[in-house]
């Protein structure tokens, strides 16, 4: 849970959440800070599975994320006042928080994120199998990826989250 603060360049992937009580959420949970430039995949929570945010959210790819059938809210939610911008998901989110890009859940069709070797399932592992994919897992983006230079300068990091510079 995240009230205040900032989240900034990370990688969240392969978590579950199924708790008694509010928000249930495989990503992040942020009723008041700011998360900046993450990639957020193949989480899973009874109610939002990649981010629930009442609050600035930028740059942010959300791919994979998928909540509980029974939940009718998007898997990926920010809400419309927050004032973020460039924010790409695949499926499961409202719209209005989002570019009009939205991202197929084959990760090497044209329009999927093509991530290097991202994991293939969804919430945390539950064999050697998939402990050994998340080990092995590389979401940085191929030199392909539509994602490249579509997010704003002006609020992200010097650096990314491997340490090279932006242009």
């Amino acid at each position: 849970r995240l009230n205040s603060g900032v989240v900034r360049n990370c990688l969240i992937y392969n978590n579950s959440a199924s708790v008694s009580g509010w928000p249930d959420s495989g990503g992040i949970y942020n009723p008041g800070g700011q998360v900046i430039n993450c990639t957020i995949c193949n989480n899973w929570g009874e109610k939002y599975a990649g981010i629930h945010a009442e609050s600035a959210v930028f740059n942010t790819v959300l791919w994979g994320n998928r909540g509980d059938e029974a939940f009718s809210d998007p898997a990926n939610f920010i809400a419309e006042d927050s004032h973020s911008s460039h924010n790409y998901a695949d499926e499961g989110f409202d719209a209005s928080s989002f570019q009009s890009l939205s991202l197929s859940s084959d990760n090497d069709a044209a329009t999927g994120p093509r991530f290097n070797l991202p994991t293939t399932f969804i919430g945390a592992p539950t064999s050697v199998g998939q402990i050994a994919a998340m080990r092995a897992a590389d979401f940085s983006l191929k030199s392909t990826s539509l994602l490249i230079d579509h997010g704003r300068s002006d609020v992200a990091p010097a650096a990314d989250i491997t340490g090279t510079l932006r242009p």
